[in-house]
């Protein structure tokens, strides 16, 4: 999503809600991806005036593994 989209979907938002979660990387699913997109929407968030965030990892979730 572009930068002015982030803007526009955040109008009127006070709370922001986001999951991530890769468990295969591939070409457009890839941890870099994941973060530089968090990283835009909470930038976006920010500026809209956004008072709670909330961000969900599944990291190892679904294996039951360490994490």
């Amino acid at each position: 999503m572009s930068e002015h989209g982030l803007h526009r979907a955040l109008r009127d938002c006070h709370t922001v809600i986001s999951c991530a979660a890769v468990r295969v990387e591939k070409t457009d699913n890839n941890h870099k991806t994941i973060a530089d997109g968090h990283a835009a929407l909470w930038e976006a968030a920010v500026a809209r005036g956004v008072r709670r965030a909330v961000f969900v990892s599944c990291a190892g979730a679904a294996d039951g593994g360490d994490i």
